[in-house]
């Protein structure tokens, strides 16, 4: 295949169905969990930028046609997605930055209740933090925010226009509140129709409640009507991942085994384990490796995910997989942390962390552009 036929193919597949997957690998304690948490990771190492290209489109990775047919298609993306919203602090304010300068160009303040951000006393922090923030088209966000006592997260909605301003946050109309819960990985359809969602009720992020296990679910955005999966209490989600149309739910373990499942949003509630799929293992690429991130294509028919040994270090291997075939390509090697942190919805570019910082790779000419403006810890990027 010659380079001219890899940007064409490249270009088509830019032009069809957007997906959602907004991905990043900050390996994040926060004050509300007691255990690690990676997300959205999906590195690509300097050697084998040439070869992501063909492995991408090899696998259609972002294809525009979805298997998955359910509600309208979704809208058409801007050429290029110029900002970009980042949780660098796990509080409020968010930054809207620009992509290609790191600047940021305004903040997103979020709600809190009265006195959410006084001081901790003792085991009752009242204070609220940032959740998740996750991003359908690179205009449209919804945030969750969490208070550990009494526990309960709240969802919220905004945009960001054209020159980088958010408007008004305001609650997500169909379920504004989740009583019990802290909601710490979101995910939404590239219809805008599903939200999907990882939650624990108890631990540090949920005080004066008994130990419980975690859950997956998705919400609809238009009824508000939830539906959830329990999670072996052993494990820990890395983070969640939803077709186009919001048909598929996948999701990643870190421990007790990592592996990566699907669920099909029609399945009813009831034990993760016993709905579903799984599609991956971290045991069989090698002992103690672990799946820090997973996430699907928009039309359900590829896994991107990465690979990673034990500790959490680098470095990391960057995989696609063909789930009709089974059919494993690896996209890159030599990782390093905390790896990609967001895919465009049009599937075009990649913001990856490399050795040298933050970087965009151009997908369809391999093309990898430094960002020397992004300094520092930058947190989960929403993209």
């Amino acid at each position: 295949m010659t380079e001219s036929q890899i940007h064409a193919l490249f270009t088509e597949i830019a032009d069809g169905d957007p997906g959602p997957s907004q991905v990043d690998t900050r390996l994040a304690q926060r004050r509300g969990r007691a255990r690690l948490r990676w997300r959205r990771a999906c590195a690509a190492g300097t050697p084998v930028l040439a070869a992501a290209a063909v492995a991408v489109v090899a696998l259609g990775m972002g294809a525009g046609t979805a298997r998955h047919r359910a509600g309208p298609a979704p809208a058409a993306v801007q050429e290029a997605l110029k900002f970009a919203v980042a949780d660098s602090t796990g509080t409020s304010p968010l930054q809207v930055r620009d992509v290609a300068t790191g600047a940021v160009v305004a903040q997103v303040n979020l709600p809190t209740e009265p006195g959410s951000q006084a001081p901790m006393q003792g085991a009752h922090d009242g204070r609220t933090y940032v959740g998740d923030v996750a991003t359908r088209n690179g205009r449209t966000y919804v945030v969750a925010l969490y208070r550990p006592y009494p526990c309960q997260s709240w969802l919220y909605q905004f945009r960001v226009n054209s020159r980088g301003q958010p408007t008004a946050v305001t609650p997500l109309r169909a379920r504004p509140t989740i009583a019990g819960a802290e909601v710490y990985h979101l995910a939404v359809s590239s219809n805008g129709q599903v939200l999907g969602y990882a939650s624990a009720s108890s631990g540090l992020g949920c005080f004066a409640r008994k130990a419980q296990p975690d859950h997956v679910g998705i919400i609809n955005i238009a009824t508000g009507q939830m539906k959830q999966w329990t999670m072996p209490t052993s494990s820990a989600v890395n983070g969640v991942s939803l077709s186009a149309n919001g048909s598929l739910l996948l999701y990643s373990l870190q421990l007790g085994p990592s592996v990566v499942r699907i669920i099909p949003a029609s399945d009813p509630p009831g034990q993760a384990a016993d709905r579903g799929r799984t599609v991956l293992r971290a045991a069989q690429f090698g002992p103690s490796q672990w799946i820090s991130f997973a996430a699907i294509s928009p039309d359900g028919s590829v896994v991107c995910f990465s690979v990673y040994p034990p500790g959490g270090g680098g470095p990391g291997r960057i995989y696609v997989d063909d789930l009709a075939t089974g059919h494993l390509l690896r996209v890159a090697s030599g990782a390093t942390y905390p790896g990609l942190i967001a895919r465009d919805p049009a599937a075009r570019q990649l913001l990856l962390h490399m050795p040298d910082g933050l970087a965009t790779l151009n997908l369809s000419t391999g093309k990898l552009t430094y960002l020397p403006g992004w300094k520092g810890l930058i947190g989960p990027i929403a993209w």
